[in-house]
């Protein structure tokens, strides 16, 4: 509070404010004492007053505060430990939890519970990483995974219910009708055979490089297992003949076109091509792989019929009759 002074004061001229007294001595005014008594307010966040010192703490003759005793010790402390309680003051750090200002980190075996009656743990013990539920009684708890407020999987009592598309190697969601299909590496959507379990017509080639007029060249085509052979289709003049492995080919090379072959030499079909035909299979006729173990491989002795060397090319119409 400001106090009011008299103007023009004379040397030794007295002003009373708030129970103190003031002297003029000429130059300033000086407090000569109080006639009232003040008591210092308790101090607060916003308010100066006295401070009253009790235990731990103490005050010297210069007015320097300071504290003793009550400190706390911890026990088995290092860098990013995490310190947990104890006894009294005496606290705990823990070896097997962690935090270097990135990552919370657990030694093996130790857990994360969630839930009072730890409906839920995480945890490692090295080898495998473990989510689990507990069990109420009637099954373990539900585990939802949600990608923000949608659910996306739900795994409940042993199944797991995903209630999304999956995609694929390629991140295709596929399409109505198509299955999954595992590469041996990965997994692919693909078309599914109709209902009835039928396969689609399919066509494989392969192709005789610069071959010499009336020259043969051996080839294989991809095909089935065991096929219905359909069609045999050239782009140039030629005798094909289709065996059911390369040891009944290499037996048949001998052979003139003219001569037909034994039954039982493995010659599954034979036909005689001009430029760019296509020749039906009629009847139809059953063609099969007859290595050890049975590949989708058909073999193909190729002879060029054109008069001139040329790249001849074979191409396989059929449908896959075995998985």
């Amino acid at each position: 509070m400001a106090i009011n002074f008299p103007d023009s004061p004379s040397n030794g001229t007295s002003h009373t404010a708030s129970g103190v007294t003031w002297t003029y001595d000429g130059t300033t005014w000086k407090a000569e004492g109080s006639t009232a008594t003040y008591v210092l307010p308790t101090a607060a966040a916003n308010v100066l007053g006295g401070v009253k010192v009790g235990t731990n703490l103490s005050i010297n003759g210069s007015g320097v505060l300071s504290a003793s005793g009550g400190g706390a010790t911890i026990s088995n402390n290092a860098d990013n430990r995490v310190i947990t309680g104890g006894t009294g003051t005496n606290l705990n750090a823990e070896s097997s939890l962690q935090y270097d200002g990135n990552a919370l980190s657990f030694s093996d075996d130790k857990r994360i519970d969630f839930g009072s009656n730890l409906r839920m743990q995480m945890y490692t013990d090295g080898s495998i990483n473990y989510i689990k539920s507990a069990t109420d009684g009637g099954g373990a708890f539900p585990i939802s995974i949600h990608s923000g407020n949608s659910e996306v999987i739900n795994i409940d009592d042993g199944h797991t219910q995903i209630k999304t598309g999956i995609k694929d190697k390629d991140g295709d969601l596929g399409t109505a009708g198509q299955v999954l299909s595992s590469t041996g590496t990965q997994v692919n959507w693909i078309d599914s055979p109709s209902g009835s379990g039928l396969q689609s017509r399919a066509t494989g080639d392969a192709t005789s490089s610069a071959l010499a007029n009336n020259t043969a060249g051996n080839l294989t085509i991809v095909a089935a297992k065991t096929y219905s052979l359909l069609k045999i289709q050239t782009s140039h003049a030629a005798w094909v003949t289709l065996y059911t492995d390369t040891t009944s080919r290499t037996n048949d090379a001998v052979r003139t076109e003219t001569t037909d072959p034994l039954p039982g030499s493995g010659i599954i079909a034979e036909v005689i091509t001009s430029d760019g035909a296509t020749q039906p299979i009629t009847p139809g006729t059953i063609g099969w792989n007859n290595e050890g173990t049975p590949t989708t491989n058909a073999y193909v002795k190729v002879v060029n019929k054109s008069g001139s060397t040329a790249d001849v090319t074979v191409t396989l119409h059929f449908v896959a009759l075995e998985a």
